[in-house]
């Protein structure tokens, strides 16, 4: 009984303090009266929400008491005004030692059950490898995910920073309150400093699979290592931690990292804490040593197969009727060589292993079928005739 009635006083006090914050004061004047101590107070009440928003038998009332404070939780006002089109240009960004990627998480994009974070170790499940998990309430987020190729650096591992806290030219655009997921596949070695690296290791239909880092919040206080919910920091090593984010103070709901990483192949997802988290980011990409590249790789469905068709004299065959089938396509899709011999198959699953079969007039072809493993986009998957 006395258990129970400690229970009731912890969540009436839980109650109090939020009803306290999203519903008799605004944020914008709190602030105004308050130094950082009392900014880093709020930081940590709205963490207090979210680790009882995980737990499996959360009441729908912390979801919304995270939605009230939420909105509030900005000095420009509620995060509507946040919410807006960027217009981000060519998807693959130039090659460069950094990168900054305008993202805008909305109500139309892609949700999944998002994994749990830590505050220790790999920042997944506990922080032990194969022990990831999936939130018993962000079970629908919205979620964007970037494969990007990372190459040249002088030595590897490599350090490298994954943060939505950039710097000027990339400076966050909101307090969007985000989890962010590093993926990565290698045949061998540690997933994250061995060289190599898979194609769409992401599936969200199984998001723990490849998972390998992950963050929920940089905080406003720096060195602080375990909030709840993981906040700050969940790195094993406290100095790689990411500086919070306090420009302006109250924006530590959003998300980064700092990894070892080796060359390769990765892809990092940025999704929201709740399945109602939406706005505007800038994800801002660095690998600081001599000579390193990050650049952008095709997503998972703009890849693409093409080449020519020819005869023996090396003249293009048109009208010749090409076809494609593999584990992703719901059935074969056809299509007829160019005047010139050429064709293209688009919108292709990058990772895929796909089978393309020749027919035409006329023409017949010592090998009439090709089998091709899409890592990249393939421009050269000619057919020649024996005529």
């Amino acid at each position: 009984m006395s258990s129970r009635k400690f229970k009731l006083s912890k969540y009436a006090s839980l109650l109090f303090n939020t009803a306290l914050l999203a519903g008799v004061f605004t944020l914008p004047a709190v602030m105004a009266q308050t130094g950082s101590r009392e900014k880093d107070d709020l930081q940590n009440k709205m963490e207090i929400i979210k680790s009882e928003m995980e737990k499996p038998d959360s009441s729908p009332e912390w979801q919304n008491m995270y939605n009230r404070l939420i909105g509030r939780f900005s000095d420009c006002g509620p995060i509507g005004q946040f919410i807006k089109k960027i217009d981000s240009g060519d998807p693959l960004a130039p090659a460069a030692p950094s990168l900054c990627i305008n993202g805008t998480l909305a109500v139309s994009d892609p949700d999944y059950n998002r994994v749990l974070a830590s505050s220790g170790g790999t920042g997944i499940g506990t922080g032990a490898v194969g022990n990831c998990s999936l939130s018993g309430t962000a079970t629908a987020a919205n979620h964007d995910n970037y494969s990007f190729n990372l190459s040249g650096c002088a030595a590897f591992p490599t350090e490298v920073t994954a943060t939505l806290c950039g710097p000027a030219g990339c400076q966050h655009l909101g307090n969007v309150d985000t989890m962010m997921t590093l993926y990565r596949n290698v045949p061998a070695g540690d997933p994250l400093t061995a060289n190599g690296g898979l194609p769409a290791v992401f599936n969200p239909a199984s998001p723990c699979t490849n998972a390998r880092a992950a963050q929920d919040d940089l905080g406003t206080t720096a060195g602080t290592t375990n909030n709840p919910g993981g906040s700050t920091c969940n790195q094993a090593v406290g100095a790689n931690c990411v500086a919070p984010c306090t420009s302006p103070s109250n924006a530590g709901g959003l998300s980064g990292f700092r990894r070892q990483l080796g060359n390769g192949r990765f892809t990092i997802v940025v999704a929201g804490f709740s399945n109602t988290t939406v706005g505007s980011y800038n994800l801002y990409l660095n690998a600081p040593a001599a000579g390193c590249i990050i650049a952008l790789a095709p997503s998972a469905a703009s890849a693409s197969i093409g080449g020519r068709i020819r005869n023996a004299a090396g003249s293009g065959i048109r009208n010749a009727i090409i076809t494609i089938s593999g584990a992703s396509l719901a059935e074969p899709r056809s299509v007829r060589s160019s005047s010139f011999g050429y064709y293209t198959f688009e919108n292709l699953q990058a990772g895929e292993t796909y089978t393309l079969s020749i027919g035409a007039k006329r023409f017949t072809f010592a090998s009439s079928a090709q089998v091709v493993t899409l890592n990249d986009n393939v421009a050269d998957a000619d057919f020649i005739s024996e005529q």
